[in-house]
């Protein structure tokens, strides 16, 4: 039942994000609920993963549709390879236990954000 929910989660976290951004907004907390007894570095890199296949074909999606803006999607991938290299290797220094307890206001937060912003 576990992959289930994971498998259902996902497939509407990437629906999410190829049409407006933020599917992880859906998945990690139904990877967090799932799998609560893994270290959150593993569940918010399991998002990561998943993602990474799912923006990749929805660029190619995208691409067959419209024309892209390759020089600047080059900097923007080259700019978020070096922050997403960064952001998972202090993710793996701090606490798990705290990990856990700061991640659903984070999520709360940014949620709010997205919602109440009306330029995104």
């Amino acid at each position: 039942m576990d992959i289930v929910l994971v498998c259902l989660m996902s497939a509407l976290a990437g629906f999410v994000d190829a049409v407006v951004g933020g599917g992880g907004l859906i998945l990690v907390p139904a990877l967090f609920a799932t799998y609560p007894a893994l270290h959150p570095a593993t569940l918010l890199g399991t998002n990561k993963s998943a993602s990474v296949w799912g923006t990749l074909f929805a660029a190619w999606q995208y691409n067959r549709r419209v024309q892209l803006a390759w020089r600047a999607l080059l900097v923007a991938s080259l700019m978020a390879f070096g922050g997403s290299w960064g952001g998972a290797y202090v993710l793996t220094l701090l606490s798990p236990h705290y990990l856990r307890l700061a991640l659903p206001a984070l999520l709360l937060a940014l949620l709010a954000y997205t919602l109440w912003n009306k330029q995104l």
